[in-house]
């Protein structure tokens, strides 16, 4: 019998936590009257924080770990994982991924672009085919008519 191969992995829940945190922080400020400060991700892996350090903002988002634990848990037929290992290494490469994308779009673009950007997805995201409704709610409708066949 296979045994899951897949557990969470230390960097996605530090990044998790460390995000938690911030929007906390940020709600408690907002909230207080004083002004957020910027978002960073939690200092891992020895990044010292540095911005223009381009190849070095990757650093904190590592999904090495978790790469080669999805690999290990389908690499071997007679040592595999279980199904949950495919869902739970690439649903958490794939925050670590996002992360680190928003966070270079945060600290690399300069105004005009990143304005440019944003209203790119506004403008995706209010449509009616847009990913809110499409991934977001018909995604439910389809498990809930799923679940009463």
């Amino acid at each position: 019998m296979a045994t899951a191969k897949v557990e969470v992995d230390d960097t996605f829940e530090k990044q998790i936590r460390a995000l938690q945190q911030a929007n906390m922080d940020q709600a408690d400020a907002v909230l207080g009257g004083t002004s957020p400060s910027n978002t960073t991700p939690a200092l891992l892996h020895d990044w010292d924080g540095n911005l223009f350090d381009l190849e070095g903002l990757s650093t904190p988002f590592n999904r090495d770990t978790l790469n080669q634990a999805f690999i290990s848990s389908i690499s071997n037929v007679e040592d595999s994982g279980v199904s949950g290992d495919m869902v739970s290494a690439t649903t958490q490469i794939d925050y670590l991924g996002t992360m680190e994308r928003a966070f270079r779009a945060r600290h690399t673009m300069r105004r005009p672009r990143a304005t440019a950007h944003a209203a790119g997805r506004m403008r995706a995201h209010g449509d009616a085919q847009g990913t809110l409704v499409q991934n977001g709610l018909e995604y439910i409708r389809a498990r809930v008519r799923q679940a009463n066949a």
